[in-house]
């Protein structure tokens, strides 16, 4: 299926604003770009242009909004002065690098930066953001991407926010109003987020509300692809969309259940470990699958390659290898 089905499927399901936050990019960038390893400029360019190509990919299928954190002050804070150099200076390359510009004008994009930037970076920097950030958002827009850049914590934000809009308005705002003020835009809550590593969701104040689905990548961000997209689509539309009508559950089927949760009674999701020779943390294994119950007609070879087809993927649907089988036997 083409990415413009994918998206018509996405769009008619509603799913709309998408978080997604970069990390593990220096591992990426070694890993991909040995000879340039220490080459901060040359990082920069590299991780610029991935950027450019994620976002492109989730705009093309059917996400209309992006909502990326940039980088915080705990990233700043244990970096040196060459990096924390390096990093202000790359900030300055999403309101005014010809790559990002060109993307902005061919996907009509909107652009803004949310968070506390201006108490954290210098403040030639601060204000080069938004004298080019000023320049952008001249037309209708039919895409968005909000740029998180120190949103570590915005309550002290919110509340300055709240306080101003009481000595403007004469009354408190609503939620739609600290939302606009904050990010700059009216923004629904989010509908996915997609970390890498480390189950945490972060820096998207206001705009979660704890419904959104949330998925976490094992290998660094920069290698995200369509496969784990049109995956991740397909669980958040499909899988996990909620059924008004129970289904009748049979006993036998209850006792599976019951197998299935006790066989997983000791296992948490989100539970890892460091390998302590990397200096990386990274996920376990943690849920352990049933064996599925195969129809007779089977040999014992389709029975072995069925399980190994079940296993490798959630979207396997039994019924339809119940029929292909029989088919093929005649």
């Amino acid at each position: 299926m083409n990415s413009t089905k994918v998206a018509q499927i996405v769009q008619d399901h509603g799913v709309q604003v998408c978080g997604f936050t970069f990390n593990g990019t220096r591992r990426w960038f070694k890993f991909e770009y040995p000879t340039q390893k220490h080459d901060l400029r040359a990082y920069i360019q590299a991780l610029s242009t991935r950027v450019i190509e994620v976002c492109q990919m989730l705009f093309d299928h059917g996400i209309n909004t992006l909502v990326l954190p940039v980088i915080s002050p705990h990233v700043l804070n244990k970096r040196d002065n060459a990096y924390r150099q390096m990093a202000t200076q790359a900030l300055m390359l999403l309101v005014a690098d010809p790559r990002f510009l060109q993307f902005y004008e061919q996907y009509n994009v909107g652009v803004r930066i949310y968070g506390d930037y201006e108490s954290y970076l210098e403040g030639e920097t601060a204000v080069n953001l938004s004298q080019h950030l000023a320049t952008l958002n001249q037309t209708v827009t039919t895409r968005r991407i909000f740029w998180g850049i120190c949103a570590h914590d915005a309550t002290e934000t919110i509340a300055n926010l709240t306080i101003q809009h009481f000595q403007e308005h004469g009354q408190a705002p609503t939620k739609a109003d600290l939302i606009k003020k904050y990010y700059g835009d009216n923004i629904t809550p989010l509908d996915l987020y997609i970390g890498s590593s480390k189950t945490q969701a972060i820096d998207m104040p206001l705009i979660s509300s704890g419904r959104e689905s949330l998925y976490f990548t094992v290998a660094p961000s920069p290698y995200f692809n369509q496969q784990q997209l049109r995956d991740i689509l397909y669980d958040h539309i499909i899988n996990r969309r909620e059924h008004r009508d129970h289904i009748q559950v049979t006993p036998q089927q209850e006792a599976e259940m019951r197998q299935f949760y006790l066989a997983n009674q000791h296992h948490t999701l989100g539970v890892g470990i460091r390998n302590t020779e990397w200096d990386v943390w990274h996920p376990l294994p943690q849920v352990e699958l049933p064996q599925p119950t195969l129809p007779q007609i089977v040999t014992p070879r389709q029975a072995d390659l069925l399980r190994k087809m079940w296993h490798n993927s959630f979207k396997a649907s039994f019924f339809a290898f119940d029929k292909k089988i029989a088919a093929q036997n005649g």
